[in-house]
């Protein structure tokens, strides 16, 4: 089946269908038969209407079955065995041809056409070694048309389907010929109209011809005309993973609940992109908008494709529509038209907005990218692309191609991924001569031995970096699917510089109620940083990053070291931000990678290149962020007469899985206990061998201690 779906997604259609309607008519009819003459003098201009025409080659195609299987019978009868054969043979074509056509009917007029052309060339040799010229001189021109015509369905070539049109305004010539000379006019008459009606569709393609000569020879339209052609070229799509795209969504759909509600968090695949996207994570997910089902693939591209991608759109917005309607033509793009919107949307709930660059092509889809680094940096390297359910991988493809996006589907190589861990080392450990290094055109184009050098020239400490920590990069799961690499090992080196725990006040909740089902849904769901939240529409309030500042994408923690431990539990009196529970998370959380500020930052990305007040209030603070390790010294060195420290964070990617968290603070045996009992209610504490309560594991008493938080006020 997919070999069938990439051929018809591949092969062209021209505005004139070619059919040999003469051969489908039984020949026991007689050619003077009145109801052949008849049916031959009208079927080939009704047949110009295309709905009909489908309808007719259908039903003509049952002709040729029936008239050459009456004849096989015929021989039969009279034992005629030499004409049996020829007849069993082509009625066995015949049925091959209209069974296609019932599949599929652009495929099915490519075989039939195909098999009268293969016909033809026999009956030229016949008729020619017959003496038969008048027949053979019929017989090349139609061949000549028939075949014609297949070669443009596989190429596309406008010269090849202008040639077809000709030869058959000659063949329609050369029949009225013979027609007058059997005193047949009506049919001449027919025949002179349809030779008339073809000569101006031969017109119509020279000027189709000339206008793609003009278009095709201006430089500025070559971009858009790889891109379409390339739309055009899948095969390489044959043998890929998601060839069954919309099975493998509903295959690899991942679902969280919080208790309350089940919530769709897509399907998600790691290890394509090569370059382009980001962390090589695509994400799938059927959703319903305006009443209708759409397949939504997202993924973020890198900054260097980012510029890339932003020449692409400002070369389109240069033409006109109606330029690039003739290219998508004459390219034989399923893509009618493309229009790029910009608007603004606002953030649900939120005082800020996003700018969206919106490309609809019509017939295959639309694509979604943000616009504005300066107003929403979270969404600026988004790629959104909405498709109907029914379209194919080859039809995402197709799309991806007009916005030279179409690498987002190609699987990528070990290379490829090594280019990526070493890149997610660098940033962890170097990040100042990161940010910078990741965001340029070398970054990508060395070899990844190249690319180790020239970090290593930025940074010598890299290649102890790179030796111990390299070989022991691991893949973790954000979500199922989704891939974040953890650097196993990293953690004990936290230990050792002080590091204990990270921790994160529990906010926003209205009553205590709201406080505990909070609980009861991050040791179901995990901690989801504000765009997740935004995206899959989980409802939860809470303190989230700035989508200004680039810090929705993250999940905000700080850290307690070894200065903030005192018996049975830490001391977390000084921390800026405090609740009457509080989640303990695990230093191996850390491992997947962080970054982080000294102070409340919220969660700032922002670089040089961003030019909104934000950047200006927050200036040089990431670039100039430390690496995780300087980090954990300068913590575990705060002084008393220093509460800087005290509004620090840490941001960690997108979610923490639960199986991180190492338990729960509160503030009281009270706030315990009724605790306790939500998560019973949700089915959320078990029961070991010892019919002891535990939690993920841990004994319940271990799980959620009592602990003096010298609480100040919830933050909401």
């Amino acid at each position: 089946m997919n070999y069938i779906n990439c051929i018809q997604h591949s092969i062209f259609s021209s505005e004139t269908d070619y059919h040999c309607y003469d051969l489908d008519l039984p020949e026991a009819l007689g050619e003077d038969s009145k109801l052949r003459r008849i049916a031959m003098a009208i079927i080939p201009f009704v047949a110009l209407y295309r709905p009909v025409g489908t309808a007719l080659s259908l039903g003509m195609g049952s002709c040729r079955v029936i008239g050459h299987l009456k004849l096989a019978l015929d021989h039969e009868g009279k034992k005629e065995w030499k004409s049996l054969s020829k007849e069993v043979a082509q009625t066995t074509l015949a049925i091959v041809s209209l069974t296609s056509s019932i599949l599929n009917i652009k495929m099915g007029q490519l075989l039939t056409c195909s098999i009268d052309t293969a016909q033809g060339t026999y009956s030229i040799i016949y008729y020619t070694l017959k003496g038969k010229y008048d027949r053979a001189t019929e017989e090349t021109l139609q061949t000549l048309a028939s075949g014609l015509y297949v070669a443009f369905t596989l190429t596309g070539s406008l010269e090849i389907i202008l040639l077809s049109v000709l030869f058959q305004t000659a063949l329609q010539l050369y029949q009225m010929k013979e027609e007058i000379s059997k005193e047949h006019y009506i049919e001449a008459a027919a025949k002179l109209g349809m030779a008339a009606m073809r000569l101006n569709q031969a017109n119509n393609y020279r000027g189709l011809i000339q206008k793609r000569n003009a278009l095709f020879a201006l430089q500025k339209y070559q971009s858009l005309i790889s891109q379409a052609m390339k739309g055009k070229s899948a095969r390489h799509l044959l043998h890929h993973n998601l060839i069954d795209l919309n099975g493998k969504i509903d295959e690899n759909k991942v679902s969280l609940s919080n208790q309350e509600k089940e919530y769709d968090f897509g399907s998600h695949f790691h290890g394509y992109g090569k370059g382009l996207v980001k962390g090589a994570n695509l994400a799938f997910r059927k959703v319903v908008i305006d009443g209708k089902e759409l397949t939504e693939c997202e993924f973020k591209v890198n900054h260097v494709f980012r510029e890339k991608l932003q020449e692409t759109i400002n070369q389109l917005q240069k033409f006109k529509a109606s330029e690039i309607r003739d290219i998508l033509q004459l390219t034989g793009s399923h893509a009618k038209s493309l229009v790029i919107e910009k608007y603004k949307e606002d953030f649900k709930g939120k005082d800020s907005f996003k700018e969206i660059y919106q490309i609809a092509a019509s017939g295959l889809g639309q694509i979604s990218i943000g616009a504005s680094r300066d107003n929403s940096p979270n969404t600026f390297d988004q790629v959104v692309i909405l498709v109907d359910v029914g379209k194919t991988l080859f039809d995402l493809h197709e799309l991806l191609s007009l916005m030279n996006l179409d690498t987002a589907l190609i699987s990528s190589s070990k290379d490829d991924l090594d280019r990526l861990k070493m890149g997610h080392l660098f940033r962890i450990f170097f990040p100042r001569e990161a940010t910078s290094f990741e965001r340029s055109e070398n970054f990508f184009s060395l070899s990844t031995q190249e690319l180790l050098d020239k970090m290593i020239e930025k940074s010598p400490q890299m290649k102890e970096v790179y030796n111990r920590y390299f070989d022991q990069i691991e893949e973790a799961e954000i979500l199922p699917g989704r891939i974040r690499y953890k650097i196993k090992g990293l953690t004990d080196e936290i230990q050792k510089l002080g590091g204990r725990t990270l921790t994160a006040a529990l906010t926003g909740a209205y009553s205590m109620q709201d406080l505990y089902q909070r609980v009861a849904s991050m040791l179901s769901m995990g901690m989801l940083s504000q765009e997740i939240r935004d995206k899959y529409k989980v409802g939860e309030r809470g303190l989230g990053g700035s989508y200004d500042a680039g810090g929705a994408d993250s999940v905000f923690t700080q850290m307690l070291t070894s200065k903030d431990e005192i018996p049975g539990g830490f001391d977390i009196s000084n921390l800026y931000y405090q609740s009457i529970v509080r989640v303990l998370i695990s230093l191996d959380a850390l491992e997947t990678g962080t970054y982080q500020h000294f102070d409340d930052d919220l969660g700032v990305r922002l670089t040089d290149e961003n030019k909104s007040p934000m950047s200006y209030f927050f200036n040089g603070t990431y670039p100039n962020r430390p690496s995780i390790s300087e980090f954990t010294t300068m913590i575990q060195q705060k002084r008393p007469d220093n509460d800087n420290w005290n509004s620090h964070e840490i941001m960690l990617k997108e979610r923490i899985d639960p199986s991180y968290f190492e338990g729960f603070l509160v503030n009281d045996e009270k706030t315990r206990n009724e605790l306790l009992n939500r998560l019973r209610t949700c089915n959320l504490i078990q029961k070991d061998s010892l019919s002891r309560e535990t939690i993920q594991g841990r004994l319940v008493e271990d799980f959620i201690r009592v602990s003096p938080l010298n609480f100040r006020a919830s933050v909401y």
